[in-house]
């Protein structure tokens, strides 16, 4: 595909800031000071972002990998012997990556997922026992599921602490994950202390006179003369790196112990050359700072500001293709992965924690399969067009939209499919009551954010109204979300670092237009309303846009949306499908609109 965008924010941009071939990282020392938890600078760079009053980082970081002090696991596949597998953790608020906010409502040092990666083979049968590490006894049977709860995971049976499980796979596998699931104590269940099975299909390792096996930093010394690298086993520092992976090498494989302590960058060199990444190790982006998550434009600091898996592009070419599977990216200091344009993804996994933590951006020609992601921001970001994701597993941390449909108005909806997705779990503590305004110049969104289907488009949109519109169909949501819709038209936040940036300000007289569907969602009842219309900015003058006049104005457009078969599942047990006759009803499709056109259309 030529270099041509059609996201237009430079934050988005694959094209950042180039390396050098050479796989290193230069590293930069900055001044940072431990004060009574909460982390203080001398003379940082501006680029910086510190929120002393509710932001910790940890006095000594954990170093990963760890072993999970919480869960051990076994397994047999079909009938064979019992094999011990390794589980590794995140904990939250641990690493420089995800410092601990107080307002995530988590426990620091006590909130975690541990994870684990089993074999798995077409028609086969895998038998599980995990043992529970800590405190107090499992819950009995009847009170131990996992999830998504309509795949078929069985519970076998449970003793004190220990659990066991199985499932099975068809004539073809290609990976799926799901969750162990109970309640105990509170502080001691799986909300608290997660465990995540991931159920990876076989691979195989890469050999030939091409390939380059690297089990430390000095064997990346030079590899002009190979294609491929073999990563086997812990590769890195206790200090920030970048794998940079230079245009030669057209194959990275991370092996079953890989575990890379460092970010992933592919050098392009504009030649439109396929590339793979594949294999079930882990990328673990942890050793980065938070607090730089917005230095991508910084002289010094930008790679803080690179996503754990991300592209350096030239100006002038053809983006490469890639093809991902089967590997994870936990800890991430900033988004999971960059624009992701040309891309087939398999099996892919990630985890996260805080805001800015974002999940998948999906960009132009993307599919995506057997996905998971953990994360504190949006989960999948259907950004670009010609995308489509199926099978995904999503657990929303306490910020962000499971489904984002944009945060500009370049978000065109144009041939977008997500066919199957699992939200195990939502950890919204906001919004508490509808909102139609913001404080924009302070960043203040009210959580609108916050919902299993959100748009942050702004005036200028055109989603959904051109070619073959988006269809968003078949999702399966555990628990009551806070929010199930926020469908709207609202003006950028023009406090939020490294989106639009201050000195942007866009036209808001003109209108935003929305056309979407979505059909086939099993969910309970949202807790709070469901919002669909234009926010309204009480004060554009103090807001920085004195044209729209001294008083209230409320933004316009269209947002027509289509649902078929939405079924509530409610708390009686009955099962209410979305009507005319009840989607306003509190109880029910509790639905919300403001401002301009706003339609819902109900087909049979």
């Amino acid at each position: 595909m030529p270099q041509s965008k059609s996201n237009l924010f430079l934050w988005l941009n694959r094209a950042l800031v180039p390396l050098a071939s050479a796989l290193s990282l230069t590293l930069v020392a900055v001044n940072l000071v431990q004060a009574g938890g909460h982390r203080q600078t001398s003379n940082g760079p501006p680029c910086q972002i510190l929120d002393l009053s509710q932001e910790f980082y940890p006095a000594t970081p954990l170093n990963y990998p760890r072993t999970s002090t919480r869960y051990s696991v076994q397994y047999s596949l079909n009938g064979g012997p019992w094999t011990t597998a390794k589980v590794h953790m995140s904990v939250y608020g641990q690493s420089m990556a995800s410092p601990y906010h107080t307002y995530s409502k988590y426990t620091n040092g006590l909130t975690s997922m541990s994870f684990v990666n089993l074999p798995m083979a077409n028609d086969s049968k895998i038998d599980i026992r995990v043992e529970k590490r800590w405190g107090a006894a499992l819950p009995a049977k009847q009170f131990v599921t996992a999830r998504p709860s309509v795949k078929p995971i069985t519970i076998e049976a449970v003793h004190d602490r220990t659990v066991r499980l199985s499932t099975f796979t068809g004539d073809v596998f290609n990976g799926d994950q799901f969750i162990l699931w109970y309640d105990s104590l509170p502080t001691e269940n799986s909300a608290v202390e997660g465990l995540a099975f991931f159920l990876n299909p076989p691979t195989t390792p890469p050999s030939g006179t091409n390939v380059k096996v690297v089990r430390r930093i000095a064997d990346l010394k030079d590899v002009s003369k190979y294609d491929t690298l073999d990563f086997e086993g812990t590769v890195g520092h206790n200090t920030p790196y970048v794998f940079d992976i230079p245009s030669n090498i057209k194959t990275v494989y991370l092996g079953d112990t890989a575990w890379l302590r460092g970010k992933i960058r592919f050098e392009e060199d504009g030649t439109g050359q396929t590339r793979k990444m594949y294999g079930n190790g882990v990328i673990d982006a942890s050793r980065f700072d938070y607090s730089l998550r917005q230095c991508r434009d910084d002289a010094t600091w930008f790679q803080w500001g690179w996503q754990a898996l991300s592209f350096g592009v030239p100006s002038t070419g053809t983006l490469d293709s890639f093809e991902f599977d089967g590997f994870a990216v936990v800890d991430y200091n900033y988004y999971g992965t960059a624009e992701l344009d040309n891309a087939a993804l398999n099996n892919v996994k990630l985890i996260g924690w805080n805001g800015n933590n974002d999940g998948y951006q999906f960009g132009d020609n993307t599919y995506a399969t057997n996905i998971f992601v953990r994360t504190g921001d949006d989960s999948l970001k259907m950004w670009g067009q010609t995308e489509t994701v199926k099978n995904a597993t999503v657990w929303q941390n306490y910020n962000g939209g499971v489904v984002n449909m944009g945060w500009g108005s370049v978000s065109t909806g144009t041939d977008q499919l997500i066919d199957g997705v699992y939200v195990v779990k939502t950890d919204w503590h906001s919004p508490t009551k509808e909102s139609w305004t913001a404080d924009l110049l302070q960043g203040e969104l009210n959580s609108q954010n916050n919902a299993i289907f959100d748009s942050m488009m702004i005036p200028g949109t055109n989603f959904g109204n051109t070619g073959s519109p988006a269809l968003y169909q078949n999702f399966y949501i555990e628990d009551a979300p806070q929010v199930l819709f926020s469908v709207k038209i609202l003006p950028p936040d023009l406090g939020l670092n490294g989106l639009l940036g201050k000195k942007k300000h866009p036209k808001l007289d003109v209108p935003g237009n929305i056309t979407l569907t979505i059909q086939n969602v099993s969910t309970p009842p949202s807790i709070k309303p469901n919002s669909f219309g234009f926010q309204t900015i009480l004060d554009p003058v103090a807001d920085s846009y004195p044209e729209l006049g001294t008083g209230p104005y409320t933004l316009f457009g269209n947002i027509a949306m289509t649902f078929q078969s939405i079924q509530f599942r409610m708390p009686d047990g009955t099962v209410q499908t979305l009507s005319p006759a009840n989607e306003f009803d509190p109880t029910i499709g509790n639905f919300t609109t403001n401002g301009s056109t706003v339609s819902f259309n109900f087909p049979p």
